[in-house]
């Protein structure tokens, strides 16, 4: 089994979509996606979320570290540390 991260900040939403849209057909019982939003705008966090919903199957984790320095190491151990895969895998959103 293997758990996809993917680290996101403010990202354009068209570009979220795209990336979402080309793994969610991929994803089985082997594959686990988590996306993690690390402070983006709170309104954008909805905004995210309301996207995501059309992929049930895709856990969107939300920090609400708004006002803070982009951390994407940060953002990935939150995911490391909750990962019962034996394998873990990092991608870009785009």
């Amino acid at each position: 089994m293997l758990t996809l991260v993917i680290p996101n900040r403010n990202r354009d939403l068209a570009t979220v979509e795209r990336t979402l849209g080309s793994i969610a057909p991929q994803l089985d019982a082997q594959l686990r996606l988590v996306v993690i939003d690390y402070g983006s705008d709170k309104a954008y966090q909805q905004q995210l979320l309301s996207l995501c919903e059309q992929w049930p199957e895709v856990e969107v984790i939300l920090c609400m570290t708004q006002g803070q320095l982009w951390q994407k190491t940060r953002a990935i151990n939150i995911v490391l540390n909750r990962c019962q895969t034996p394998f873990f895998m990092v991608a870009d959103m785009d």
